[in-house]
């Protein structure tokens, strides 16, 4: 995520695995910037399921999307009923 190429995302996850294994009980402290801020978001669960069936095809079975998109987010949420 966040421009990471997936190799060096398994590499500096397995890197850092073994350096928690290597200390021990020590806690590992986790830097502010690599934490990852959460943000709750209320949405009918039918555009919730369009924007996780996006996110597969674009990330699992990486597919591109067309641009210009056929329906802009302005068009998809004037028709999702709040």
């Amino acid at each position: 995520a966040y421009g990471v190429s997936t190799a060096a995302s398994i590499a500096s996850t397995s890197s850092r695995k073994r350096r928690s294994a290597a200390a021990g009980s020590e806690a590992e402290r986790i830097p502010d910037f690599v934490r990852k801020e959460e943000i709750k978001i209320e949405m009918p669960m039918v555009l919730k399921d369009i924007l996780v069936d996006d996110q597969d095809m674009i990330v699992r079975q990486m597919y591109l999307v067309r641009i210009p998109a056929r329906y802009t987010v302005a068009e998809i949420i004037r028709q999702v009923p709040l």
